[in-house]
């Protein structure tokens, strides 16, 4: 269900991801799509997310009905790394990157993004 069909606006799984994974609990282990773990994480709009009790919460009305239909089932998480910091995404809070890295997206190195180090992040807050 990471292809965009979480219709709650807080990105956490309802109805429609407990129906999709009971309909294939036959199959033994499920394994689902990537639950986002931060804001930061998120690359596209409408997808679950796992970050907070709320969405837990969420996550574990889920698997209840995979289990109660007799399957197993695994929350797969999910971090889009650098390539989270694109236009229209879920978060507008810069992604950190290992080290200086440049993101290639649409458009090769010309339209790169540089993002800052983990390091020089905390550096700049440490300021505040």
């Amino acid at each position: 269900m990471t292809r965009g069909r979480t219709k709650s606006p807080e990105s956490a799984p309802g109805t429609l991801e407990a129906e999709y994974y009971a309909q294939r609990a036959s199959a033994g282990l499920i394994i689902t799509g990537g639950a986002y773990i931060s804001k930061q994480a998120i690359d596209s709009i409408r997808v679950p997310s796992i970050y907070n009790n709320q969405r837990v919460e969420a996550w574990a009305r889920v698997t209840s009905v995979v289990h109660n239909n007799g399957g197993k089932v695994y929350v797969q998480i999910a971090h889009s790394g650098s390539v989270s910091h694109l236009p229209g995404r879920f978060s507008r809070n810069t992604p950190f990157a290992e080290g200086n890295m440049a993101t290639y997206y649409q458009g090769g190195p010309d339209g790169c993004t540089t993002y800052p180090s983990l390091e020089e992040q905390e550096s700049s807050t440490a300021s505040l």
